[in-house]
């Protein structure tokens, strides 16, 4: 993507660098807890999301989380970024509560992925509320 710069994942000293030198041209440091793309790969040091959640606001940058892949309970808990307490400025959820049940666009439509979808608003309100009544993130946890 245009203006976007790839920072090394799991090394926050990496991304303290770049905001050290050019922090004034960044909006937003975008992570997954658990990279997805070419197989799973979690952060060896436990502190990771945690430490670029520290980093981040000394440098009045955004912290967006994508949980698209780990939210609503996948790794135990409501979203992965739980587990080190962090709090994002923008969390990403995306397409995962449809689980892809829900047709979002034909090929002839033009518009964004649900914006004023109210049928796809109310797919997820449901669920959110089964992933909570049926404790999917326990099961989850108990099944790793």
């Amino acid at each position: 993507m245009p203006d976007f710069k790839v920072i090394p994942y799991d090394d926050p000293a990496a991304l303290e660098k770049v905001l050290n030198t050019n922090g004034n041209n960044v909006a937003a440091f975008m992570v997954e807890p658990i990279q997805g793309e070419a197989g799973v790969r979690a952060a060896e040091d436990g502190g990771y999301l945690r430490k670029v959640a520290e980093v981040c606001p000394r440098y009045n940058v955004l912290l967006i989380v994508d949980e698209v892949q780990t939210g609503l309970g996948r790794t135990g808990k409501w979203l992965c970024s739980y587990y080190e307490n962090v709090r994002n400025d923008i969390l990403i959820l995306d397409k995962t509560v449809l689980c892809g049940c829900y047709p979002i666009l034909t090929p002839d439509q033009k518009s964004s992925t649900f914006g004023g979808n109210l049928l796809a608003c109310r797919i997820t309100m449901v669920a959110v509320i089964v992933v909570d009544e049926e404790n999917l993130a326990s099961n989850a946890f108990k099944m790793e």
